[in-house]
């Protein structure tokens, strides 16, 4: 199992962001390791939005993992908003927009498996679950 399946590299392939946002994130922590981290509990978090679905999904059952790649480099930026902890109202705003962008793109992914099946996407009692 991979505990990333982005890189930064990834971030400017699919993610609008001015770069001067990208540089506010940035704590110490996440310049020293590349922001290694953050991708990794990014890739955390959409696994366990898999498992919720219906059908719930593992990853070792996903046939190409790259499906998320748009979908996981979104959830680094809102991860990255929540890690600095910058809360102005601005921010705030700007946290809850990756959000949402992170959910859209994870809604209109398709999986599938190792064998070439294909999942349909997201289904409503996964979000459900979500929201709490």
């Amino acid at each position: 199992m991979a505990s990333s399946i982005t890189t930064q590299a990834d971030i400017l392939t699919h993610v609008v962001i001015p770069d001067n946002e990208l540089a506010r994130l940035e704590t110490e922590r996440m310049v020293s390791d590349n922001w290694l981290s953050i991708h990794e509990k990014a890739w955390t978090l959409i696994k366990g939005m898999l498992l919720i679905r219906r059908p719930p999904l593992e990853e070792s059952e996903l046939g190409d993992s790259s499906e998320y790649d748009a979908t996981v480099c979104f959830a680094v930026i809102y991860l990255a908003y929540q890690e600095a902890q910058i809360m102005t109202d601005e921010d705030q705003a700007r946290k809850s927009y990756w959000y949402k962008k992170m959910r859209k793109a994870y809604a209109m992914v398709n999986p599938t498996d190792a064998s070439g099946n294909e999942y349909g996407r997201e289904s409503f009692g996964s979000r459900r679950a979500l929201r709490g």
